[in-house]
């Protein structure tokens, strides 16, 4: 099973020649095979796509100026997936699964949102959490 979506937003804002733009993407997808009777193996992915920046309307106003000059630029993304292979036994199953998750965040804002450049940055922000972890379960049912 596969599944992606494309955000509309960017084109909305257009339309309303709004003074920033955002476009994001996610993905879901999730694999399972069955080795034999007692094994099977899974995969799950989820990810995402986030990028907010501004764009000079075509009309100005002070509103509009204002919100140019205010709002961040805005690129994140982030996925988890998951591995985990299950084992069937007598009376109950063993799960053994590996799975990571990465986030990055990377916003920067300047003081003159239609003309970004290094000399008026006033925020430049990266931050990134990694996490990986192993994990076995053992279940096991009495009476």
């Amino acid at each position: 099973m596969l599944s992606a979506r494309k955000s509309y937003y960017q084109l909305l804002f257009k339309a309303l020649d709004a003074p920033f733009l955002t476009n994001f993407w996610d993905f879901q997808t999730k694999i399972t095979h069955k080795i034999h009777d007692k094994t099977t193996i899974n995969f799950i992915g989820i990810g995402a796509t986030d990028d907010s920046r501004s764009v000079t309307p075509k009309e100005i106003t002070a509103e509009k100026l204002f919100n140019l000059n205010s709002a961040p630029i805005i690129q994140q993304w982030n996925y988890t997936g998951r591995l985990s292979l299950k084992r069937n036994f007598f009376n109950g199953f063993w799960n053994l699964a590996l799975s990571r998750t990465h986030f990055n965040n990377d916003i920067q804002k300047y003081e003159d949102g239609e003309n970004p450049s290094p000399a008026n940055q006033t925020l430049d922000f990266v931050s990134n959490e990694i996490e990986t972890k192993l994990r076995l379960t053992i279940n096991k049912y009495n009476n």
